[in-house]
Formats: C-alpha cells, structure tokens, sequence
C-alpha cells in the first residue's frame, strides 16, 4: 500500500521511539528493539493540501503507521470485524495556522500488527553492514517502483513507473497468511503495510483516496 501525494494533506509522525531492548553493537544499532507502536499517534501537519484543505481517507505520516477517518475505519470494520484503532493527537505546527482549530473529519490510526516472515527466495540486497557485528540491513530488489525525478532536459519532475521484475520480491508463504486480516507486516520490512490482491480489489471497488498499491511479490502456494 503506497500514499498518493497530490492535493491532499500531509502530516508527520511526532510520537517518540521508546527503545525497549538495546542492542550489543553500539556502532548501528541494528537488533535495537523499540515500543512497537506508541499510542497515541502524535502527528503534525506538513499542509492542508492546498486551498480545499483536502483531508485523504487515507494519511501516511510516515514510520509505517497510517491514519483513516474514523467513518472509514468504521466502513473497514463492518467489512472485516476484527481491526483495531487507536488514538491520533495533533500538536501545535509552526508551518500552517489554524492548526489548533482543526475542525476537519474526525481521525483514528488503523493498527496494523500482524507480522510474518519471508521465505529465503525473496529477492533481497545488502544496503548496509556493519563493520563490527557483520549485522546486515536489506532492501527488497525488483519490486514495483513509482517515484517522482529531476528531467535536466525538460526542467521539471517527471514520474518514473518500474513494473516488478518477474519471479523477483518478496515471496510469502500461503501458510503465513491470515484471511482474516486484511493488513500485515512482514519481518525485516516492518515500515511497509501489505495486503492480498483481493483485498486491494476490494478496498478499489470501496473508492477510498489517497491510497495506490505496488506489487511488491507473490504468495508462494
């Protein structure tokens, strides 16, 4: 699941990682174990979107946490019965006025806390390892891209759309996945939210905005 940033409003993540669990490398920090998910969700607005103060269906503030409006988590949960919401706070921005007096649609975080694992045929690369504990960082390769770059020639942002490579991503297995829970994270890629791909053809026949998908893998049967 992938934001769409066009007229709508953007927002920050403003809630403090509390480490819980610190690793024995104190040169990256990688294993470093933080409060998963701290609640409430502060966050401070980066825009309204333009003129319209256009608030999306969907948010992203970043750090893998998405907020909904509440009548859409409401429409969610009629569907799937089983989601979890949790509070947003709003503080003060020193880029926008008016943020105290927000009198937009009310907004809930949608929880996402079901992790599985990736099978080893996933297509992964080393982005980072450390030099003292030989830990490694991944970052998926041939999954479905779309960004936004500089055109020197043409003096203006141009979007790019790279299609997944076939056979390459992230592989699951079907054994891993819950019908029942229509979002999930998957193990080393916690910041990234997936779905099945009838759950992404049900979410586009509910017409929510601000909200596109990538093709990221496959289910491995």
């Amino acid at each position: 699941m992938e934001p769409i940033r066009t007229i709508y409003a953007e927002c920050w993540l403003r809630s403090p990682a509390k480490l819980i669990d610190k690793s024995t490398c104190s040169k990256c920090g990688i294993g470093n174990k933080y409060e998963e998910r701290p609640s409430p969700l502060f966050i401070e607005w980066e825009n309204w979107g333009g003129e319209n103060k256009v608030i999306g269906d969907f948010t992203w503030p970043s750090g893998g946490r998405f907020i909904v409006k509440e009548t859409v988590f409401q429409k969610l949960n009629e569907i799937f019965e089983n989601l979890n919401s949790g509070p947003v706070e709003m503080i003060r921005s020193s880029k926008i006025k008016n943020t105290d007096s927000y009198q937009r649609p009310p907004l809930v975080e949608l929880m996402v806390d079901k992790q599985i694992p990736f099978l080893p045929e996933t297509t992964t690369k080393v982005a980072y390892r450390c030099p003292t504990c030989d830990r490694v960082q991944r970052d998926l390769i041939g999954v479905e891209l779309k960004y936004e770059r500089w055109n020197k020639t043409l003096e203006k942002s141009v979007k790019v759309h790279k299609k997944r490579k076939p056979g390459k991503g992230l592989i699951l297995s079907k054994f891993d996945i819950d019908l029942e829970v229509p979002f999930f994270r998957v193990t080393e890629f916690s910041d990234a939210i997936f779905c099945t791909d009838s759950i992404r053809i049900l979410l586009l026949s509910l017409g929510l905005n601000h909200l596109d998908f990538l093709d990221y893998g496959k289910i491995k049967k």
